[in-house]
């Protein structure tokens, strides 16, 4: 999935804010700590620079016959008549993006 709000622990692994919080929810001892390096976290702090690199990146719709590239912010709007939230869910191989900070998004 494409990262949303996206949230970073201290040691700067990157995860989306929701995906994160319901880190913190329900995984017991671990809960306190990061998801991938463990170490112990009071708070992920906002990567607002990610956000919006990522909003102005360019994807292709992966709906069949589909044509639409536009940037993901103006992706997300885009519903083929389906209710809007459905499409907030895509599986980013379904998408092409590029590259920010040489790591594939």
């Amino acid at each position: 999935m494409i990262i949303r709000d996206a949230r970073q622990c201290d040691n700067k692994h990157v995860f989306c804010a929701t995906c994160v919080f319901a880190w913190s929810m329900t995984y017991g001892s671990n809960s306190d700590k990061c998801p991938v390096c463990r170490s112990k976290q009071q708070d992920y702090m906002k990567h607002n620079k990610l956000d919006s690199e990522l909003e102005y990146k360019w994807v292709k719709c992966p709906e069949p016959g589909c044509a639409l590239r536009c940037p993901l912010r103006d992706f997300l709007q885009h519903s083929h008549g389906k209710h809007k939230s459905v499409i907030t869910y895509v599986r980013y191989e379904t998408l092409m993006l590029g590259f920010v900070g040489g790591c594939l998004i």
